[in-house]
């Protein structure tokens, strides 16, 4: 799969590798609310480095249409970590139509997208503090 996670301690961190599809992102999407260790609200740190987004803007709108109905009210803090500028304009894409959703913000350094998830759940959103140095060594990488 060119999607990888794991939760730790209330904060998804995930990685997705090679070329990556909308039905892979539906997919990866289902496991993650389908995870009885997601919290609500959760914060999730996505790594999108090694990553081809094989997705354009209507895919990516109907993505934000799956995962909608699967939020039920819930709140998230997303930060994403590219290395692109074509990955920066999806992801951008994204979060502009998943905003409803809570704090979203795309980073080119990882660990300043970790202090900046950091930073808002020490200024009160009740999630796990994540203490992950990097989501590739995290997952074994």
């Amino acid at each position: 799969m060119p999607i990888r996670f794991l939760i730790e301690k209330g904060v998804v961190f995930r990685e997705l590798l090679g070329d990556v599809t909308f039905d892979a992102l539906v997919k990866h999407w289902g496991e993650i609310f389908t995870n009885a260790e997601l919290p609500d609200p959760f914060a999730i740190i996505t790594d999108l480095r090694s990553c081809n987004l094989l997705i354009n803007g209507k895919d990516v709108q109907r993505l934000v249409e799956t995962i909608r109905p699967r939020m039920k009210g819930r709140r998230w803090i997303s930060a994403a970590v590219v290395k692109s500028p074509v990955q920066f304009g999806v992801t951008r894409q994204f979060m502009t139509h998943a905003s409803e959703f809570g704090e979203n913000a795309v980073f080119y350094d990882f660990d300043e997208a970790v202090r900046w998830v950091r930073e808002l759940i020490d200024d009160g959103a009740q999630i796990g503090s994540p203490k992950a140095p990097r989501l590739t060594n995290r997952l074994g990488r």
